[in-house]
């Protein structure tokens, strides 16, 4: 039995219409309008579900916010105040103003973390959704910038700054090391120059009492000024020299005892850090006096100065100097002697060089210490970072949920023609 609906009028229309209107009075088919009304429901119904997933959304995303800024405000307030104090001391209008600067920051922070999660995932438009996006990265790089370094200075500073105190005094020490070697190496010269004092001084009396080198017997001329000459130059250098190195002694065990004692308080628990560092900052000058001294006028001038003098005390001699034979042979021989005195000096100014372009000791930011220690806490590193990433880590995900787009489902063939061409026929006669 076959159901027969009115047809238009032979000619009218075509096989396609015919269809259309088979389709359209089809048993069970329901309106048009009622298929609107039930895809409008549905998409409010999605549009519901979304908004309510988003809620809850936002309220954990409000409350993992609000923690993680607190994190951030004791961090960052630990490192603010920090570096105040060990520039001018414990201060109640240092903790007045790191609390103040501290507390704006994460409250700002805060707000344009929410601000960012409420109204950027409702930005439908893709060019709108890329642009808060953008905006969100460059703030999550400069929150890294203003924020994640405090946070790691805050978190480490306890235990890196005590570790930096020990390392500097360690450095110290081995530079004072280096000043007593620097003394025990020119006090090792001073051997060879009062030898070399003695055979000048000798040649110089024996020439000007018989003319002992020249053999003229008259005990003046060329010959024995360049004796007397390198007689008293040979002596000035090794006394002044002799000076220099008892005054770099004395003073590198004066500074070598401070640094024994300040070895021992950087690393004593019991004594507040604060403490720990003005005791370093002491002893560190003290090394910066022993220092000076030493380059300025104390052993390595000195020593520097003696390598310029044993060149030029005297000049070599030859026939045209109108010295005899003997006495150039006598002063040829003991120019020779300067110079390898002279070469030896040389050796010990050589080892000097390091500690002739020492620069004073420079006081370092707690963000230098900070840094010059990170690899030992990586955790404390990622804790930082974490603190200030997690809301685009966050925002990215709520994003994506956001913009989600689902493919249009094709609807199945049968469902959209469901009369094949033998039910067409048998409707059409």
């Amino acid at each position: 039995m076959f159901l027969v609906t009115p047809t238009p009028q032979d000619g009218t229309g075509d096989a396609r219409q015919k269809q259309r209107h088979l389709q359209s009075n089809w048993p069970g088919k329901k309106p048009a309008q009622s298929n609107e009304n039930e895809n409008r429901d549905k998409k409010r119904q999605e549009e519901r579900e979304y908004r309510k997933h988003l809620f809850w959304g936002m309220i954990m995303i409000a409350l993992g916010l609000t923690v993680a800024v607190s994190t951030n405000y004791l961090v960052m307030f630990s490192g603010i105040l920090a570096e105040m104090e060990r520039s001018s001391g414990i201060s109640p209008d240092n903790t007045l103003n790191a609390a103040l600067v501290t507390g704006t920051i994460t409250l700002l922070v805060w707000i344009t973390w929410f601000v960012i999660f409420s109204w950027g995932v409702r930005m439908r438009r893709s060019w709108a959704g890329f642009v808060a996006y953008l905006c969100a990265v460059a703030f999550t790089a400069v929150t890294v910038i203003a924020s994640s370094i405090m946070n790691f200075n805050g978190l480490t500073h306890k235990n890196t700054r005590p570790m930096f105190l020990l390392d500097a005094t360690y450095e110290a020490s081995n530079r004072a090391n280096d000043v007593t070697n620097a003394a025990a190496s020119a006090k090792a010269v001073l051997p060879s120059l009062k030898a070399l004092e003695s055979d000048s001084c000798t040649l110089a009396k024996g020439e000007q009492k018989n003319g002992l080198a020249s053999g003229t017997g008259r005990g003046f001329g060329a010959a024995t000024a360049a004796l007397v000459s390198t007689c008293a130059g040979v002596r000035t250098l090794r006394e002044a020299l002799a000076q220099k190195v008892i005054d770099a002694e004395q003073k590198t065990e004066r500074v070598n005892t401070i640094l024994e004692k300040l070895l021992r308080s950087v690393d004593d628990r019991k004594i507040p850090i604060l403490d720990r560092e003005d005791r370093f900052r002491n002893g560190i000058a003290e090394l910066d006096s022993l220092m000076r001294s030493f380059r300025n006028q104390g052993l390595g001038k000195a020593v520097e100065a003696g390598v310029s003098t044993l060149n030029n005390l005297v000049a070599s001699v030859d026939a045209s100097s109108g010295i005899k034979g003997g006495a150039r042979v006598v002063i040829n021989g003991l120019k020779q002697k300067l110079s390898g005195a002279s070469i030896a000096l040389k050796e010990v100014l050589v080892g000097q060089k390091a500690l002739m372009d020492h620069s004073p000791s420079h006081r370092a930011s707690l963000t230098e210490i900070s840094a010059r220690y990170w690899w030992h806490f990586p955790s404390h590193v990622a804790i930082a970072v974490f603190l200030d990433v997690w809301p685009l880590a966050m925002y990215s995900f709520g994003l994506l949920y956001s913009v989600r787009r689902k493919k249009p489902k094709r609807a199945p063939t049968k469902r959209r023609f469901p009369l094949n061409s033998d039910k067409l026929k048998e409707l059409e006669q």
